[in-house]
């Protein structure tokens, strides 16, 4: 049995054609196309390539588990799914399925899932083209009478706004409601360590696994606990770190100084910089009780204090705004995406990290 895609020439509408048990069946899948193509790589966007490909494997998996039903009933299922992942695309939690299909990172992927199913919960129907500012509107209503706080419900509006804007890159859609529309945000406490906090997480340094590496985190100038976990061997070159944040793509060029060797030695993996991936399938139950250790420890803190705490000692060593964002990442517009790998700019911010780990160690 072969699943065959058939154009109709007039209408230019795209349909699914197979026999099976002597029964020959036609599905619409939906789509559309203006020019005669071959196979499933329909001519457009790559959305509408990706949907097309879903459907052919969809069908030809059932299929391939269900050879005892009848012709009817398979007609009546096979139906189903086409016109099933037909409405579920269109829809706008579909479309960021699609999105966060596309993500490496499960902890990014898992954000976005996230969003597609509140917007489930909120609206099934709402497309790419409905989406207005009423709707956006009315879902952040929502969101605020469920007790979810003003921050959580930004990182929703964002990722419905990246996807948008994904959307409208690939031609598949016009519509942009964030046109004038103000994602609302309150500012977060500040999360950085005294100096008696990091007394106490240093006098049990040596001790415990999830100490070490949070010291780590900060003399990596506050990397990300999953882009320290992902990072291996072939990264590094020189003494120094080089990779792309999971979080947003930017790359990195991290000086590895002695302290943050030895933590690396310690806890040294075969094919990963550290042995976490080598031993777990994911790092979350190894995040979970990091952060559970961490507030042990000192109260209220997590590993993401690793980040606020370097720029916090950067300021009190006078160490320049412009350095410190440089440190961390932060984008600039006075600046190009690749000046950061200039030499001056590099030695500038090895310097300042080598300042900020020498203060830590002479606590």
């Amino acid at each position: 049995m072969r699943v065959r895609i058939y154009r109709e020439p007039k209408s230019g509408y795209v349909f699914v054609n197979l026999t099976y048990k002597g029964k020959r069946f036609y599905f619409s899948t939906g789509l559309t196309s203006d020019r005669s193509f071959q196979g499933t790589s329909i001519p457009g966007s790559e959305a509408k390539r990706h949907k097309l490909r879903k459907i052919v494997n969809d069908v030809e998996d059932y299929i391939s588990l269900h050879e005892s039903e009848t012709a009817e009933q398979m007609k009546l299922h096979l139906r189903d799914i086409i016109s099933g992942a037909e409405a579920k695309e269109n829809t706008l939690s579909g479309i960021i399925t699609q999105y966060a299909n596309l993500k490496t990172s499960a902890g990014t992927k898992s954000i976005y899932l996230l969003t597609s199913r509140r917007i489930d919960d909120y609206d099934k129907r709402v497309t790419l083209d409905s989406i207005d500012r009423r709707w956006l509107d009315g879902f952040y209503k929502r969101e605020t009478e469920n007790g979810r706080m003003v921050n959580g419900i930004a990182i929703d509006l964002r990722n419905i706004r990246a996807v948008i804007n994904w959307a409208i890159d690939n031609g598949m859609t016009t519509n942009y409601p964030f046109r004038r529309y103000k994602i609302k945000q309150e500012a977060t406490r500040k999360r950085n360590l005294s100096d008696d906090q990091l007394r106490i997480l240093k006098a049990n340094r040596g001790k415990n696994v999830y100490i070490d590496f949070f010291f780590l985190l900060m003399y990596l100038r506050g990397i990300n606990i999953s882009d320290l976990v992902d990072a291996t061997w072939k990264q590094v070159e020189n003494d120094r770190l080089r990779y792309r944040r999971n979080k947003t793509g930017q790359l990195f060029d991290v000086k590895i100084e002695p302290e943050a060797m030895a933590i690396i030695n310690k806890y040294k993996g075969k094919k990963h910089l550290v042995y976490v991936l080598d031993k777990l399938p994911d790092y979350k139950n190894f995040l979970s009780n990091f952060n559970h250790t961490l507030k042990r420890t000192v109260p209220g803190i997590s590993t993401y204090w690793s980040r606020h705490t370097v720029a916090s000692i950067a300021s009190k060593l006078d160490i320049s705004t412009d350095t410190i964002g440089r440190m961390l990442g932060h984008s600039d517009k006075a600046h190009s995406t690749t000046d950061i790998y200039i030499n001056y700019d590099m030695s500038k911010v090895d310097d300042a990290m080598r300042r900020v780990i020498d203060y830590i160690e002479s606590l």
